[in-house]
């Protein structure tokens, strides 16, 4: 019965399709077949018992040897959030008078003068949220949820007004930027490289 089991894959040994790959010794050697033990935690046989996951270092590794990251731990780096909180704070300053650009680009989707106002303070808000990662990240993370909501509710204003230019494309660009940051939230600090 043991035999049915085995695989002949060199002289004198057998690979066992029990222990995954573990080299025994062949009915030929002199020396019995050695059979997979039982694991001592879990008392399960050893071709039961799952492996550690692996870490992402160990899975992405270039053939130098050097550690190669996800896309999901570039967009999950706290300097990304902080990068984006200086374009937000960038942003705030620049909608404070407005800049005749911002001007023009609400102009065009027909936002009303009287509550414009509202956009200094929000992206103000939003940089101060995203700066926040480190010290809370479901608080970035929130924050970058909003602005998901917000950029969601502009692109919604581009097509309304049939606007496909430019301010619609950075729009939508953001919106992706700010919906994958959402999707994925900040790393731990101590996850960071």
């Amino acid at each position: 019965m043991i035999h049915d089991m085995m695989i002949p894959f060199r002289r004198n040994t057998v690979l066992s399709q029990a222990g995954y790959g573990e080299l025994v010794r062949g009915p030929d050697s002199g020396h019995p077949p050695t059979i997979p033990t039982a694991d001592r935690e879990t008392n399960a046989p050893s071709w039961c018992v799952q492996s550690p996951p692996r870490t992402i270092a160990a899975d992405h590794r270039s053939s130098y040897g050097r550690n190669m990251t996800a896309p999901t731990d570039l967009i999950r780096d706290p300097r990304v959030y902080r990068l984006a909180a200086v374009g937000q704070a960038a942003d705030a300053a620049a909608c404070i008078g407005p800049i005749p650009y911002i001007t023009r680009c609400l102009d065009t989707v027909e936002y009303p003068q009287t509550n414009r106002w509202i956009f200094p303070v929000v992206k103000g808000a939003s940089a101060i949220g995203l700066a926040s990662v480190t010290r809370s990240p479901t608080l970035a993370r929130l924050t970058a949820i909003m602005l998901t909501v917000y950029f969601t509710l502009a692109v919604s204003a581009h097509v309304r007004v049939r606007d496909f230019g430019l301010n619609a494309a950075a729009a939508t660009s953001f919106l992706l930027f700010y919906g994958a940051l959402a999707a994925t939230g900040p790393a731990d600090v101590g996850d960071t490289p």
